[in-house]
Order: C-alpha cells, then sequence, then structure tokens
C-alpha cells in the first residue's frame, strides 16, 4: 500500500485492511500527512465494508492473475520471435520506424519494451 500511495495517487479518507498490522498506524500517520488531513485505516468487522474489501481482495486476485497470464502469453511470443530471428536471447526491447498511420506523425520511432504486453507503444522517441 505504501508503495500505490507514493505514486501521488489519491488518498482516501478512510483505507479498509483485511487484518491489522503492525504498521497500520504508521500507515495512517503516512497517508494523513499525504492527504493533509486525518485518514483512518480500518480493519472492518462486518457489513458493507467487510463486503467491498471482499470486493477488492477478488479484483486484486483477478488482476494478478490476468497480468500472469499476459506475461507468460509474452515470453511464448517472444521465444518465437527469438527462434524465427535467430535471436541468442529474449529481446527486451523492439524498435521500428512507423510510416504514417492516422495516429502518428509520418515516420516516427516507436519503441515497445517487451515485458509490457500492451497494444500501444510505451514511447514515441520522435518523427525524422
Amino acid at each position: 500500500m505504501n508503495q500505490y500511495y507514493a505514486d501521488e495517487n489519491f488518498v482516501p479518507k478512510e483505507v479498509l485492511v483485511p487484518y491489522a498490522a503492525a504498521e497500520a498506524e504508521a500507515l495512517g500517520d503516512v497517508l494523513s500527512e499525504a492527504k493533509g488531513e486525518r485518514v483512518k485505516v480500518l480493519v472492518p468487522q462486518r457489513g458493507d465494508k467487510v463486503e467491498l474489501l471482499k470486493l477488492a481482495v477478488k479484483n486484486a486476485e483477478r488482476s494478478f492473475g490476468e497480468r500472469s497470464k499476459s506475461r507468460e502469453e509474452v515470453e511464448v511470443v517472444l521465444e518465437r520471435l527469438m527462434a524465427r530471428l535467430h535471436l541468442k536471447r529474449l529481446p527486451r526491447r523492439m524498435e521500428c520506424f512507423e510510416s504514417r498511420t492516422s495516429r502518428a506523425p509520418p515516420s516516427s520511432l516507436r519503441r515497445w519494451p517487451a515485458w509490457t504486453p500492451s497494444s500501444t507503444p510505451a514511447a514515441t522517441a520522435g518523427t525524422a
């Protein structure tokens, strides 16, 4: 959680956690400082907040499973690419020049980190 909120994400007034942690008070202090007002770190026991926490856990598990699956799919594609291009190791970055599409400037350089499964380029370095 510290890592998530350290990236300047929205800090709510309450944070629900599935169990009491020794760092709960410290987490509340850090989040309160980031938000500029008191943030409660709660362990719900019953009611709507328990159901909300169950839903959050289910969503997190599903998201983790999808990411794991996506990474495995990327590895399979990279292994095929490595074999077809007779590479000695898996590619870690791919670059190409894209010539005129509806979304990009003419002859733009596109870069894809190989470990990021995405249909859109991670960065556009510039145009020629």
